[in-house]
Parts: C-alpha cells; structure tokens; sequence
C-alpha cells in the first residue's frame, strides 16, 4: 500500500516538474488510519471466492498466530481438499472478550465488556 502512495508522489513531482507554469504544490503526509472492518470483510469475501475457485493460495497460518497471539486457542484446524492442513477463525471469535485479555492493549480501552461478551463494533471500526 505505501508502493502504491509513493507512486503517486512520484507521479506529481514529474507533473510539477514538466509544468510551463511551476505550479506550487505543499504534500502532506499521514499515518494510515489502519483498515475498517468493512475493508476487510470485502477483502475476506474476496479470499472466500479464490478457495472455491480452487485457486492457490500461499498459506498464511503464521498471520493468524500472530494475530490472535494469547487467544491462539480461537484458531480451528481445517483440511483442505487437497490435503493441506490450515487454521481458520470467525470475526465473532475474535471479537469476544477472553479472560487473558487485560494483558492485551488493544483491549484493555474497553474495560466495561465483561469476559465473555462481544466488543462492539461497526463497519467504519479501525482494526
């Protein structure tokens, strides 16, 4: 993604340079705000369409690990068509307040959702 902006960056300073008129350019820039979770459903949605094409697709259990560090217990194992052995977890698992959760700072900014219960969220949620 930063590939991408860094293109775009380049795109205008060769327009700035080759302009008659040198126009006056001030670029900014900012952190990303991170993905909401619409951006990641839609990016999800995608990966579902690749599996039932029967595409290949580099494994990325390493990421889910990463993930759901403490809470690794929420990744299920799945064996794939091919033989293949993966982990797999819902949103709704991993939106649910575990009992080792206080050691989590992502988490900790919610300390009024029981153990147990969902942590709310909505499409515009940066993850």
């Amino acid at each position: 993604d930063d590939l991408h902006h860094w293109n775009g960056v380049r795109w205008l300073l060769q327009l700035i340079q080759h302009s008659p008129q040198n126009p006056e350019f001030v670029v900014k820039f900012q952190p990303s705000g991170g993905k909401t979770v619409a951006k990641t459903c839609i990016n999800e949605a995608r990966w579902q369409r690749m599996m039932a094409d029967g595409e290949h697709i580099r494994c990325a259990c390493r990421h889910i690990k990463r993930f759901l560090g403490p809470a690794s217990h929420l990744a299920m194992p799945i064996t794939t068509e091919t033989g293949d052995q993966h982990l797999w977890t819902t949103w709704s698992k991993c939106m649910i307040r575990q009992q080792h959760t206080p050691t989590s700072a992502e988490r900790d900014h919610l300390p009024e959702i029981p153990v147990g219960s969902a942590f709310p969220m909505t499409a515009k949620t940066i993850l």
